[in-house]
């Protein structure tokens, strides 16, 4: 062997070595990020017939390998039109998935999360694979649902107007009220 090829060979391990480790460190970032934030992550086929990998993060069940189950699994019968039409326009024009829709929760309770998919795409722009995550919204959902509520209206207002006396009573900018107390 050559001084030449001996040269070459060295030099190919030392990138090799860089970029292997500039890939170990790239994935160190995505899991201490991953693992900071409450997010559940998942990856699905370009055709979203299967559920590769799942971390629901407590909220949801994780997934150990892949299922092409997941619709009965997580998406209560009722709400899977919906999602398909998301999923089929995101599928049409490679783009972000974005669905606020419930969910059977680890607990097999309903829940409710916000859940945000990008494609992955080939060199030859082709679809590798769908990495998303999901938030946990169900008390948002909750509070929403309750804000429209006519009886927690009614319940607010009330409130609101025993306070009003007191806090009249007590502002400068309402100096009559402080007379009659």
């Amino acid at each position: 062997m050559t001084v030449f090829e001996t040269t070459g060979r060295v030099l190919a391990h030392r990138e090799r070595e860089a970029v292997a480790a500039a890939l170990r460190e790239s994935e160190e970032r995505h899991r201490a990020l991953v693992t900071a934030s409450s997010y559940a992550t998942y990856s699905m086929s370009p055709d979203w017939t299967e559920l590769r990998r799942l971390d629901g993060r407590g909220f949801l069940t994780d997934t150990e390998r892949p299922t092409g189950s997941w619709p009965d699994t997580y998406i209560p019968p009722e709400d899977r039109p919906g999602g398909w039409a998301a999923i089929a326009d995101a599928i049409r024009n490679k783009s972000v998935f974005d669905l606020e829709h419930r969910v059977r929760r680890a607990d097999s309770t309903l829940g409710w999360t916000h859940s945000r998919a990008v494609p992955l795409l080939e060199a030859d722009g082709t679809v590798r694979e769908w990495f998303g995550a999901a938030t946990h919204v169900t008390e948002r959902k909750r509070t929403e649902a309750a804000l429209r509520e006519p009886r927690w209206q009614q319940t607010q207002t009330q409130q609101a107007a025993r306070r009003l006396p007191f806090e009249c009573r007590n502002s400068p900018h309402f100096p009559a009220f402080a007379r009659l107390a």
